[in-house]
């Protein structure tokens, strides 16, 4: 995925509603304290884990069509979001001041990978919106928007959760709040216009899949014009 879209949000996340359907889990402790050396580790450890799945499935490794693949993927996922909620429960948001860039930035992928449980990716972002403006990328918070909203039924707000249509590999947004005006969102947290991100996943589908498009004649991924906003 285009690390642009990695997201985050800042004044206009103020004003979005988290569907609060999902009961949320035990908060943070107030005091929280410091996060030992060993979790850092671990944290960093699952999500190289994480991202050697990730990168089986996206570079259309052998493995990744093997029956059973992604059962065994989902349920290590629900492992490691289950443990990053402990770590979360126990010691508070591993923020970059914490635990430096990188280990914060892993914990942050293996909460937007946790998508069978909204309610943790839905604390996580209200602990996210609690810091001081600039902690976290605000692209990342974007994402984490998404994602919420969109395992929660509700609709996302940047678009950065896509669909596909196998008949012709093109990408395209899940259910979009105002359609009309998510290019001038995504440009207030610093991302790119919506068609040339859809046009990121439409080559990265049309590469996992390269095999499958030739069967049906297709040589190339789909594109969408330059400045497309007819979502």
């Amino acid at each position: 995925m285009n690390s642009s879209d990695t997201t985050t949000t800042t004044r206009l996340l103020t004003a979005l509603g988290l569907a609060a359907a999902c009961a949320s889990p035990a908060p943070a402790p107030a005091s929280a304290p410091p996060i030992p050396s060993g979790i850092i580790e671990e944290v960093q450890d699952m999500a190289e884990d994480d991202q050697r799945w990730e990168q089986l499935v996206m570079e259309g490794d052998p493995a990744s069509r093997e029956p059973g693949f992604f059962d065994d993927k989902d349920a290590l996922q629900d492992q490691r979001g289950e443990r990053c909620r402990e770590i979360f429960e126990t010691y508070g948001l591993p923020t970059p001041e914490r635990v430096g860039e990188d280990a914060a930035g892993d914990f942050w992928v293996l909460v937007q990978h946790d998508d069978r449980h909204p309610d943790f990716q839905a604390s996580v972002l209200k602990a996210i919106r609690a810091l001081p403006k600039g902690t976290f990328d605000s692209r990342e918070e974007a994402l984490l928007v998404d994602r919420v909203r969109i395992n929660t039924g509700g609709l996302q707000v940047y678009g950065s959760q896509t669909d596909y249509d196998m008949e012709t590999g093109r990408a395209f947004p899940k259910p979009l709040e105002d359609p009309a005006e998510v290019d001038a969102r995504r440009a207030a947290v610093g991302l790119d216009p919506l068609w040339k991100y859809m046009n990121g996943m439409c080559e990265l589908q049309f590469m996992m899949n390269e095999a499958f498009f030739a069967e049906k004649g297709i040589e190339e991924a789909w594109a969408y014009p330059a400045g497309f906003t007819d979502w």
